[in-house]
This record gives C-alpha cells, sequence and structure tokens, in this order.
C-alpha cells in the first residue's frame, strides 16, 4: 500500500480538511482544475474512516448498506462531489480490493480493533 493512502486517512480522521484536499490533489484524487468544497469532501469520505476513529468497530450491512446509499444518492451534495473526483489509475486495483475487504467484514459482521490493525500495517497512517 502507498504511504500516501494511510497519511490521507490520517489527515481525514483528524479532520483536517484543508490538508486533505491538498493531499487529495497531489495523489491526483483531485485534478487542479476541479474546484471542491473541502469541508464536504471531508464529510464524503469521514463514513469510510469511522472504523479507524473507534477502539473496536463492527462492521455490519447495516452500516455497508448506509455507505453505498449515502454515496449513491444523487439528491445529495455528496454525491454530487464524488463525480468530481477522480481514481487514480495507481489506486485501481487498492480501491477495489480495499471495498471488497469491507463488504466481506461486513458480511460477516466482524468487530475488530480496526484503528490498531491500520497503525501496524498501512504505510504513513501512524506517522
Amino acid at each position: 500500500m502507498p504511504a500516501a493512502m494511510g497519511r490521507l486517512m490520517r489527515i481525514a480522521l483528524d479532520a483536517d480538511e484543508e490538508s486533505l484536499v491538498a493531499g487529495l490533489r497531489e495523489e491526483g484524487f483531485i485534478k487542479e482544475r476541479i474546484d471542491v468544497d473541502p469541508a464536504l469532501v471531508l464529510a464524503y469520505l469521514a463514513p469510510f474512516v469511522e472504523p479507524a476513529d473507534q477502539d473496536q468497530f463492527t462492521f455490519t450491512r447495516e452500516w455497508m448498506r448506509e455507505q453505498f446509499e449515502r454515496v449513491n444518492d444523487p439528491r445529495s451534495e455528496t454525491f454530487t462531489l464524488a463525480t468530481k473526483l477522480n481514481l487514480p489509475r495507481s489506486y485501481l486495483l487498492i480501491h477495489r480490493t480495499w471495498l471488497g475487504a469491507i463488504g466481506l467484514l461486513s458480511q460477516l459482521g466482524t468487530t475488530a480493533p480496526f484503528r490498531e490493525i491500520l497503525e501496524e500495517s498501512l504505510p504513513g497512517f501512524a506517522d
């Protein structure tokens, strides 16, 4: 995993909107010509880092369903934001694997010390 991914997750967890947008631009998730509201970017990504915000997190089908509905609701501000984001080619496989793993954890109803796992295993997260 690229260290930038861990750093960006930590920045989102720390709710540093401006640094998050700058880091996403640097990695190619937000193109330079695209204007975004930093608070909305943080609001969009916050549920994805929610599991790392607790000592123990239980992944559930309901939680996963809520995330899917939230990002796919065309009436939501975050839906419009999602259309402005870019997934760099270098992150495509990572993105698919990450979402697949989260989906599997949710189907199994897994409770795990997710933040601790990220601190031990995700480069850039604990730095």
